[in-house]
């Protein structure tokens, strides 16, 4: 059955369907994070898609989910943990409750719950600056005002980084790695300062918003066996790496 039938199908259902049932009806079709019922500005209730990898495709659950009296569900993801699990309260419009993490949209940032940084990290970041402050009080870019590169940070706690001043450098004309001839030592500098890649694992601290990387690899051999802890800090799908004074590194979120 595809997805346009799919929709016809439940739209269907629901107009037969009382709100209480609508509350805990959600449906698995593809892989991404999960939407629940959510209502319209007129207020009537409609269905959305939910995507879960681990429920199979097409596949129908009914769950029952334990939420207080006048819950709806929200129709935007989490902003911390982008977990779509989220919901208001007809009692309390005001705050926006996240069943993934616990933050409350709407709340002093006192108040908030301690968030799943860890897992709000993992993915792939696309780098959009890659800034140090200079002796002049002006910031210096090192690769380039348009920087290329990505931080990978994956599920099983690794991290993969790679960035490459732009623009590129030319090619070298004697160099001919395939059959054995170097560059130039000239050439050679320029090529190791226009670039840093290095692998490891990766830890997060949630309450300092630090993630250490532990250097497995590098190509800068004095980066190799060390721990580099990275002040963060994570808007949606913004990633600031960084005290933010002298030093900043600036991904967006790879979707």
């Amino acid at each position: 059955m595809d997805r346009k039938r799919l929709r016809s199908y439940w739209r269907t259902l629901v107009s037969q369907t009382s709100e209480n049932v609508l509350s805990v009806l959600f449906l698995s079709v593809g892989r991404e994070s999960p939407e629940a019922i959510g209502y319209n500005e007129k207020g009537w209730a409609r269905p959305r898609f939910t995507v879960n990898s681990r429920a199979g495709p097409l596949r129908t659950q009914m769950d029952k989910i334990e939420l207080p009296d006048e819950t709806v569900f929200y129709d935007e993801p989490c902003p911390r943990c982008r977990s779509s699990l989220r919901y208001v309260k007809r009692s309390d419009p005001g705050k926006v409750f996240c069943d993934g993490c616990g933050y409350v949209e709407g709340e002093e940032p006192a108040a908030q719950c301690p968030i799943q940084e860890a897992d709000a990290l993992i993915g792939t970041w696309r780098l959009v600056e890659f800034a140090d402050l200079g002796n002049d009080g002006k910031w210096q870019y090192r690769f380039g005002e348009h920087p290329r590169g990505y931080f990978v940070y994956d599920a099983t706690g690794h991290v993969h980084i790679q960035i490459m001043k732009f623009p590129p450098l030319a090619p070298f004309p004697e160099a001919k790695l395939d059959v054995g001839n170097p560059p130039s030592p000239e050439h050679a500098l320029a090529a190791y300062t226009a670039y840093v890649a290095y692998f490891g694992a990766y830890a997060v601290d949630a309450e300092t918003r630090v993630v250490t990387h532990h250097v497995e690899g590098s190509l800068a051999p004095d980066f190799t066996d060390t721990d580099q802890p990275r002040p963060f800090k994570l808007e949606g799908d913004r990633l600031e790496i960084g005290d933010g004074k002298t030093w900043r590194r600036v991904l967006e979120r790879v979707r």
